[in-house]
């Protein structure tokens, strides 16, 4: 593919190799990588030839207050992108704190959508967000995935799913879990069994190992089982008052679980990233 200076840089010509500057810049056999966690520019000077590309929205906090969970930030991967001398701005989203939304991350023409956040009792439902927040523990509905569809001339595959349902009974609060780049948040399966967060997905840009990224939060319970957090780094949620804080999520562009308790707080997301790989 060869799109013009504009977007990807002109011409291709012959490969002669890519140089270029920004993020943290780290290697592995055959590649050299460019990771950004906080706002940049990725710069090509010199050369030609092909870049996979990584980029995830911030993940959403969990609810507060017999909280659903966060939803992740949405995913999009763009592999075997030609390109030439062109710089690109980019824009990391920031983590969600609690019963808050996370940041969109943005760059090479896209835009990843920051996760919805979580519902609770007293709060509205789930919000919409690249990955959908779990809805609280009164019948609260989940929240939606809106993430963008990938932004021409590029190609690739976005990934953003729905958060799950809450449920209230006598008594009893059960928050849903959020949605996950690679699977969807389960709704509480009853008042005292809150829904486990929707799985992030596997990506190997960074090391050439896959790791994850984007795992949905678990919903809290005020009494009984709590929503694990989705595979891949999703906070789980918490169990009543026994928690100030529900667990938090811990890899990039994840969500934090929902307190179970009263007008306790959720657990935040984490921040998103944008990851740019090269041969050399």
């Amino acid at each position: 593919m060869s799109f013009g200076y504009q977007i990807l840089g002109f011409g291709a010509g012959a490969a002669g190799g890519l140089t270029a500057t920004g993020g943290t810049i780290t290697s592995y056999t055959g590649y050299t990588v460019h990771s950004f966690t906080s706002d940049g520019t990725f710069e090509i000077t010199g050369g030609s030839g092909e870049i996979d590309v990584l980029v995830v929205g911030g993940g959403a906090g969990g609810g507060g207050n017999h909280g659903g969970a966060g939803g992740a930030g949405g995913l999009i991967e763009l592999p075997t992108q030609e390109v030439g001398v062109a710089s690109y701005s980019i824009v990391i989203g920031g983590a969600g704190g609690s019963g808050g939304n996370g940041g969109d991350t943005t760059g090479f023409g896209q835009t990843c959508n920051g996760g919805g956040k979580g519902g609770g009792y007293s709060q509205p439902a789930g919000g919409a967000g690249g990955c959908g927040g779990g809805g609280g523990g009164a019948n609260q509905p989940g929240g939606s995935s809106n993430q963008p569809s990938v932004a021409g001339p590029w190609t690739g595959t976005e990934y953003g799913n729905s958060g799950g349902s809450g449920v209230l009974g006598g008594g009893c609060h059960g928050g849903g879990g959020g949605g996950g780049a690679a699977a969807a948040g389960t709704s509480a399966g009853s008042c005292s069994s809150a829904g486990p967060g929707g799985a992030g997905r596997q990506n190997l840009y960074k090391t050439g190992v896959n790791e994850y990224y984007a795992a949905g939060g678990g919903g809290g319970v005020w009494s009984g089982s709590v929503g694990s957090g989705g595979t891949g780094g999703g906070g789980a949620g918490s169990t009543g008052n026994n928690q100030s804080t529900a667990p938090s999520g811990t890899t990039a562009g994840s969500a934090g679980g929902g307190n179970g308790g009263q007008w306790r707080s959720g657990g935040s997301g984490a921040t998103g990233v944008a990851v740019i790989r090269y041969a050399g």
